[in-house]
Parts: structure tokens; sequence; C-alpha cells
């Protein structure tokens, strides 16, 4: 017994080490199962941008006395990275006005602008680049600074700045047509002599660049941001209405106590302020932070801060849905910041940093519908800075990729149209707090995405393992598709998690394979620290039909068809509804066709649609489907309410009425026998005023009022009489207490917008002392218009769009003040010229 026991004993011993501390290869074991039939949406490609400053970007031209042009080497760089977005950033140590038109003719850098940025790449130069590689713009105007005398100065006013930003706005996107929106010169005219004469059309628009922050020129406090966020809104959608606008905003919650122990929380006092102004909130994300924390613990941090920046965007989200729902975020800048001033060039420019931004873009394609992020834009794309993308070195001089170029490039090159579901079951690790990453004990050593492009055909699953010196070996299970024996294979990697191409410009880089015989479930290994691209291709034999030309025709303000084209005999499903995602009703016809079509019934009127169109063929195979968008027309007439008529005098009277929607004015007018019948009309306005002149005093009119809406829907005509005032000296008054107004009031003015001149009416209902005066949009008095003492009644007075000097005013927007008595109401006026 004791020798057996003794025996048992040394067993238990040698096996205690293998039930506490598993297998390595068990620790580093990973399944991940993909179904490619249930999706999650479109790919978001807008996600895939960068930024490309204006001082940055000059290295991307090669200049000589007369003209320029983009160097074949960068151009060729940019081009294979192709971005889908560009930033544009003026900040506030830049004057777009200085970069534009010949370059020879183009100023030196003013008093206190960064001596080492020139102006060779401007906006025209931007524009120029985002044309040739197919990029949308993002332009980032001056915020806080402006010139006095010949200097940048943060002493500018508030109305030079926000002149400065529509005229940038008019520059880019007015019609050179001489219409000049925003007054003084015509910079749509200065762009068709530059050499675009079509508007450029940029619809993103940011103000400011981290102005939180005391490296920024134009650093102000949230209140006074808020304050003047409206006139900056006000007046560059004065010049084009189509425009998105963005505010800053911060991605950290307590970044500004950071840096200012005194400073309120940026977002939650911003917000609240300024939401009914803008339409995104620009944050930028780098992490870890700044710290001197070193080695794996470092490393791990680094790896865990897209996890990080999640939990930060959902606070920034959730701080805006408090007060509008609707505002977008976008990551404006996104970029790996992390170690001591000892190391940072090293880490920023490594391998490390291109896994970081690979594992950002796989949160903001996964989550951006989630968190409504309509783009992105890395940090930054061509430059000397240890952040480019692009490298430019002089000694000697040569042009190179950064870690962080390849990993978004191997996503623009290797991944679908639409994104699919998988699972990942994969072992984790912990991290410690660094700087502006808290501690996790979870962090998955996988991130995984997968996609399918949109004919169905290839499948492609997209993994980062971030082990810093163990491979994975994966189990890869998909469902639903099968596959074709060889899998197609990208890997990003290096020696090391710190290894760089700065001395080797191929020591990190793209290096393609394959293997030669996969299934449904095949095994992976996934090397150390590495980026993986597999795209495994749909068996010829279970090729889903392809659709094509989906189109919408006969659209009504009840129904809609929707007809579509398979390259092979399939059935017909279509889901419809209101939002995007969300399909509430569908339509099915099971009849093998390659010609579809599908009839869409019981819609509202003048509502937007979106539909999803999937076909099957007859051995079950389904496609990835197919999106699309329909707006049907307007067909309901407008309401007419409130019809009236006042200041009846001997010749004259003037009718007025409300509509629910905006609506052209039409009245028709005759005597009472029927003879003398006329036809006036105005413009389109929920508050119509008709004048009638050339009556006959003492003399009954029947009229008939009625509005038609821009759809051309014509409401039911009201119809009713009035008579002119009998011969008598004397302005006219109402001559009855049952005709006095009930309430002071003032009117929306007529027509808004306007251009030349607008009509403002009043009512008072007992004699009082009247001032009307017309305010711009930065608070700055205009016109006084009216200033007397006037009896109860009806009244108008005109604005011909000229100040107190008789000088016409340029177009935006302008408040027109009513103070009669204790009484006082504005309205907002908009001038087009």
């Amino acid at each position: 017994m004791r020798s057996t026991s003794r025996v048992a004993l040394l067993f238990l011993l040698l096996l205690f080490p293998l039930l506490v501390f598993p297998a390595v290869d068990q620790l580093l074991a990973a399944t991940i199962s993909i179904n490619p039939t249930q999706t999650l949406g479109q790919v978001n490609q807008l996600i895939f941008g960068n930024a490309q400053p204006f001082g940055h970007g000059d290295l991307l031209l090669e200049m000589d006395d007369s003209s320029w042009s983009f160097n074949p080497q960068a151009l060729d760089l940019v081009s294979d990275l192709s971005p889908t977005i560009l930033r544009f950033i003026g900040a506030d140590i830049y004057f777009w006005e200085d970069g534009i038109g010949p370059h020879h003719l183009r100023p030196s850098p003013r008093h206190g602008q960064v001596k080492y940025f020139g102006f060779d790449y401007g906006i025209d130069e931007h524009m120029a680049l985002c044309e040739q590689i197919g990029a949308e713009a993002f332009i980032t105007v001056n915020y806080g600074s402006g010139i006095v005398g010949d200097s940048l100065s943060t002493a500018a006013p508030l109305s030079q700045r926000v002149s400065r930003a529509a005229d940038w706005v008019e520059y880019c996107n007015a019609p050179n047509d001489g219409s000049n929106p925003n007054g003084g010169i015509d910079w749509a005219s200065r762009r068709a002599g530059n050499g675009h004469p079509e508007p450029y059309g940029v619809k993103f628009w940011e103000l400011g660049n981290e102005i939180y922050g005391f490296w920024t020129p134009g650093y102000v406090d949230v209140e006074t941001y808020a304050q003047e966020v409206p006139a900056f809104c006000w007046a560059m959608k004065a010049v084009d209405p189509d425009i998105k606008i963005g505010a800053v905003g911060t991605i950290l919650p307590h970044w500004c106590q950071w840096w200012y122990q005194d400073a309120p929380e940026w977002n939650s006092n911003l917000l609240p302020l300024i939401h009914q102004y803008i339409d995104f909130y620009v944050v930028h994300c780098y992490y870890p932070g700044h710290t001197t924390v070193s080695g794996e613990e470092l490393y791990r941090a680094s790896l865990a801060g897209p996890n990080q920046a999640l939990i930060d965007i959902r606070e920034v989200r959730r701080i805006i849905d408090q007060t509008d729902s609707s505002i977008a975020i976008v990551p404006g800048e996104n970029g790996f910041w992390a170690g001591t001033d000892q190391y940072q060039y090293q880490l920023t420019t490594s391998l490390l940093a291109g896994l970081h931004y690979a594992d950002l873009l796989i949160l903001f394609l996964e989550q951006s519908t989630d968190l409504n992020i309509p783009f992105t834009c890395g940090w930054l794309l061509h430059s000397t800075d240890l952040n480019a993308n692009i490298v430019y070195k002089e000694s000697p001089e040569r042009r190179f990729a950064r870690p962080k170029y390849y990993a978004q490039q191997i996503f623009r090159e290797h991944f679908g149209d639409v994104l699919v579901t998988h699972t990942v079951d994969c072992g984790t690790f912990s991290t410690t707090e660094v700087q502006w990453v808290q501690a996790m004990s979870d962090v998955p050593e996988l991130s995984v995405c997968t996609s399918i492009d949109s004919a169905g055909t290839n499948l492609y699953i997209m993994v980062i393992n971030k082990q810093l010196d163990e491979n994975v070996e994966a189990t890869i299970q998909v469902v639903g598709f099968e596959v074709q024996p060889e899998a197609h294979i990208w890997t990003l990697n290096g020696p090391s998690i710190t290894a760089s191409n700065e001395e080797d410009p191929n020591t990190v880089n793209i290096v393609p394979s394959a293997l030669a015989s996969v299934s449904s479930s095949f095994t992976y290994t996934f090397p150390a620290h590495s980026l993986t691209a597999i795209e495994l291709r749909r068996s010829e034999e279970s090729t889903p039909p392809v659709i094509s030309d989906v189109t919408i025709n006969d659209v009504t303000g009840f129904s809609a068809l929707a007809s579509w084209q398979t390259d092979k005999p399939a059935d017909s499903r279509v889901k419809y509804g209101t939002a995007p995602g969300d399909y509430p009703w569908a339509v099915e016809d099971p009849t093998l066709t390659i010609q579809h079509q599908a009839l869409l019934e019981a819609l509202q009127s003048e509502t937007q649609y979106y539909l999803r169109v999937v076909s099957c063929d007859a051995q079950g195979n389904e496609t990835i489907y197919q999106e699309a968008t329909f707006w049907t027309p307007d067909v309901t007439p407008p309401l007419i309410s409130q019809v009236e008529v006042v200041a009846i005098t001997e010749t004259t009277a003037t009718i007025c009425w409300l509509t629910d929607e905006p609506a052209d004015s039409r009245v028709e007018c005759w005597y009472a026998d029927g003879s003398f019948p006329t036809l006036l009309g105005t413009t389109f306005t929920e508050e119509h005023l008709i004048g009638l002149s050339d009556l006959q005093s003492a003399t009954t009119y029947s009229c008939q009022v009625s509005s038609a809406d821009t759809a051309g829907n014509c409401c039911v005509p009201q119809e009713g009489s009035f008579t002119t005032s009998s011969p008598r000296s004397g302005a006219y008054e109402w001559n009855s207490s049952d005709q006095m107004p009930g309430d002071f009031k003032l009117w929306q003015n007529f027509p808004n917008p306007f251009n030349g001149s607008t009509n403002i009416r009043y009512q008072l209902p007992q004699r009082a002392f009247v001032l009307i005066k017309v305010y711009n949009s930065l608070g700055q008095l205009v016109k006084t218009l009216m200033e007397e003492n006037q009896p109860p009644g009806d009244y108008q007075v005109s604005w011909d769009a000229r100040d107190g000097w008789g000088e016409g005013v340029a177009s935006g927007v302008y408040f027109c003040f009513l103070q009669a008595g204790d009484f006082r109401e504005s309205c907002k006026m908009t001038l087009l010229k």
C-alpha cells in the first residue's frame, strides 16, 4: 500500500503542471467560423481615407518656373494605396487664398506663419489629386486665426474669419455664373481663371483643427467655440446649402482637463449648444499615449488601443445621442502615438503601428453603421513626418512605404464589398494601464473581419495575430460556401513587432502565398505579429447568380417597380423599408428567369425608401444582395389656412394666408358682377402676402386664393370677398373693435430667401413705438427700417438689401428685429445674390 501510494503521488506531481498550465499549442489554438449567407451590410468604402495637409503636400509636386506636375513615383504610390477620401488641413497657420493661382505669384509665408511650410500644394493641387485618384475631398478651414495687417494673428475679428471660410466654400463650390454668393471677390470666377471652370463640389467641411489644444494657434475655450460655430455654419451654408459641416470634438472623455486642470469637459458642454447647426462631429484617435512604460507592457497596450478607441467613441456617441442622434461621428485623424521621446520614432514607424492601424480599420468597418461613422481619415499620406504612410528621405533621396501604408493597402486590394458574419474562439491576453488605454484582462489575440464580393464568388478573411512572439493555429470553418481547393494568401509581417522600413524598404512588406488544398474546414497558422488576408473562391458548381442593372421605374406616390437581371435563371425577392438595413416588407416571385421585376405597393408619398434585392438559382445558391434607394414624389397638396384681407384702403388691399408647406401664391380678383378679373402670383413660401392695387373705392371685390407646391399639387381654392373703404382723408385705420388685431406679431419676411428686396409684415393690436432693425449674422447693426409711433393695424415695410449708408450688402443670413412697446420678436432672412 505504501509503495503504491508513493507511485500515485509521483504521478499526480508529474500531471499537476499539465492541469494548471495547458500545453502551448492549446493556448495558441483558435477557431474562426464564417457564414457568408448572413450579411451585415455594404462595406463603407469611405473608411479608407487619409490626410494631406498643405505643407506636407509640397513633396508630391515637381515644380518649374511656369508649371507643376505630380512626382511620378509619389503619384504611383498614392494611386496604389487609393485612399477614398482625402483631408486637406488649413488649420490656423495657413491662408487658403495664398495657395491658389500661378505658383510664381504665390506669396512667401506671412509674419507669424511657420517658415518651413510653403504654399505650392494648395487647394487646387489637392483637388487635382482627388480627381486623379477618385477620392472625395474633406477640407478643414481656418477657425481661430486670420490676417491682421500682413501677419497671421489670433486677434482677427470673427467677421473676417467667418467671411474667409464662406469665401473658401464659394471658391470650391459656387458656379461660375456671376452669382458671387458671398459678395466681395467673385471667387468662382477666380477659380475658373485658375483652370477649373466647373465647381469642385466639396461636400465635407470642418471648423478648425484640434482647437482645444495649446499647440494650435487658434486655441479657444469651449464656450467661445460654441458661440462662434453658428456664425460659420450660417455663412458657409448660405453659399452652398448642400455642404456638410463638422465641429471639433475630443475622443477622450476628459481630454481638456488633462491639458488644462480647470477646463470644462469639452463634448458635454459643446454639443448641446451647437447640435442644430452641425452635421458631424470630428474626433482624433491616437493610442496608447505618451508614456514611460516600455517593453512588452507597452506593446500589448498598443495592440489594445483600438479596443479603447471603441470604448471612447461609444462614449462620444452617448453624449451626442442625448442632444441629436442624427449627428455623425468622423474619426478625422487616426494614427499611432506611443512611447517616450526616445522610442517614439522607432515605434511610430514600425510594424506595431501598422497592426494598430489595421485593427482601427476593422473597428471602423464593423461599427460604422451602429456608431454612425460616415468616413475616416488616417494620419498622414505623404511627408517627411514620422507618421507618414509614404515617407520622403533626402539623404539619399528616396520615397518608400511604411508598414501603415501596407496595412491599408492590403484592405484596399484584398477585401470584399459586403461584410459577412463570423465568430472567433481564441485566447486572450491582459494589459496594464498605459496613459489613455485602461487595463484590460481579456483582449482577444486575434482580430478578424470577413467580407465577400458583390458577386458572391470571393470570400475574404482578414486576421491580425496580436501575439508578440507566438504563432496561432486556427481552424477556419465556412458554412454555405463550397470553396475551390486553392486559397490565396497575403501576409504583412516583419522580423519583429518593432521592425520598420527606414533602412531597408523591404523589411516589412506584403508577401503573397497560397494553400494548395483547402475545403470548408481547414487549418492555417497565422504568424506572430502579422496581418493576413485569405481569399477563398467559390467552386464553379456552387456559384450563385450575379445581379446587375437594378433600377427603379414608374415611381408614384404610392408604388414603384423594381427591376434587375441575373446572369442565370433565378427566383426573385425584394425586401424594402424606410430605413437602411430595416426591411419590414417583401415581394417574392419564385419564377426562375433572368429578367426580374417586383411591384412595391402601399408606399407613402415624399418618402425615402431602401430596398434589398436577392436572387437564388435552382440549386439553392443565393446571391449576395444588391441594394438601391428611391424617393417617392409628393402627391399631397398644400393646405391653406388663416386667409385674411388686411390693410384695406380706397385703392389697395393686402391678402395673406398660410400653407403647411412651401407653395406658390395665386390670387384671382374680380368685381361682384364678374368683370375686371386679375391674376397675381408669387414665389414659393409658407407665408403668403399679395398686395392688390388700382382698386376703386367703396367697391366689393370677390377673390379666390389658391396655392400649389413645388411638385405641382394644387390645393382646394378658398373664396371670399372684401370692400374697399370710402373716400376720406388720412391713413386707413381699423374702424371697429372686432377688426382690431388681437396680438403683436411679426411674420416671416417674404420672399425668403430673396434677391433684391423683401417685405416684412407686422401687426399691432394697440398704438406703440415701433423699432425695426436689421442685423447681420455677427450681431452687427446693418440698417434701421422703422422708428416711429404707429396706431393699431397691419403694416408692411420693405428692405432693399442695403445698409444704412446705401451700400448693397453681401449674400448671407440676416435678422430682422421688431420692438413694439414691450414686445420683441425676430426672424431670420436669407439673401442670395
